[in-house]
């Protein structure tokens, strides 16, 4: 009895040290910059990050823009770094971008950028957004990540 304990035991400790039981996708880097960071004005906004995992070819980015910012005409979003197509959901003051799945998981250490356009920024100041990578059911697989703003006159 006690060697079926133990051998539970082991086999429970070997599941949850060394079996992934979700993904993870930490972010080591992260900035996000318009094209054109004049206030009132349309931008392209360019997201640029690097993670400490590998992130899924089905991850989403969950991006939210403090009010002030209209994000009622953003429609596409690409990439020069990260293979597949997106599609690009707004709610609001967040935009949900989806990778297809088509391309390759995304490497731990490398830099990657993913773009998209026409977000009617705000008026002058500084800015704070709000990230999240999410998995394809919408579950977060990282941290909420911040990165500052600053829009001019």
């Amino acid at each position: 009895m006690q060697k079926r304990i133990l051998l539970f035991f082991l086999i429970g400790a070997f599941l949850v040290l060394y079996l992934p039981l979700s993904y993870a996708a930490e972010i080591d880097s992260l900035s996000i910059n318009p094209v054109n960071s004049r206030a009132g004005q349309q931008s392209i906004y360019i997201l640029q990050f690097s993670s400490s995992d590998t992130v899924p070819s089905s991850a989403q980015w969950e991006i939210t823009f403090p009010a002030g910012f209209d994000l009622g005409k953003v429609l596409m979003a690409g990439s020069n770094s990260i293979k597949g197509g997106f599609s690009v959901q707004v709610n609001s003051q967040t935009i949900l971008i989806s990778r297809s799945g088509q391309g390759p998981p995304l490497q731990s250490g490398v830099n990657y950028d993913l773009a998209f356009a026409n977000v009617m920024n705000a008026a002058e100041g500084n800015y704070e957004m709000i990230v999240k990578v999410l998995d394809l059911n919408g579950t977060s697989i990282s941290s909420e990540y911040s990165a500052q703003l600053t829009i001019l006159p």
